[in-house]
């Protein structure tokens, strides 16, 4: 079992995963002594009904974490971005997110 004790990030996902991420982020944290945290997203791009996270945008990451301070770093869901040119619908690459 390894020991994560102190280790901190944010696990990014849309509404309706939220609830599994949380169970299973939970039981993680408890297993390794992990402080991650998950935070559910209300897309804001196409509407607060598109509750998936393939459909979350560079725009709704930067709206809902643009005032929290880093408390480790950010985990964003792969299906965010495509497998053919690596940016978000709305076309922000990993690098502008991060800046």
């Amino acid at each position: 079992k390894p020991d994560l004790r102190g280790v901190r990030a944010t696990v990014a996902c849309a509404a309706l995963i939220g609830p599994t991420m949380e169970r299973v982020v939970g039981e993680f944290n408890a297993l390794t002594g992990a402080a991650l945290r998950v935070r559910p997203l209300v897309n804001g791009y196409f509407g607060p009904e598109i509750v998936v996270s393939g459909l979350l945008t560079g725009q709704d990451i930067l709206g809902a974490f643009r005032d929290e301070p880093g408390d480790g770093p950010l985990l964003l869901p792969r299906v965010m971005f495509s497998r053919l040119n690596g940016l978000t619908l709305d076309d922000m690459s990993v690098e502008q997110l991060e800046a």
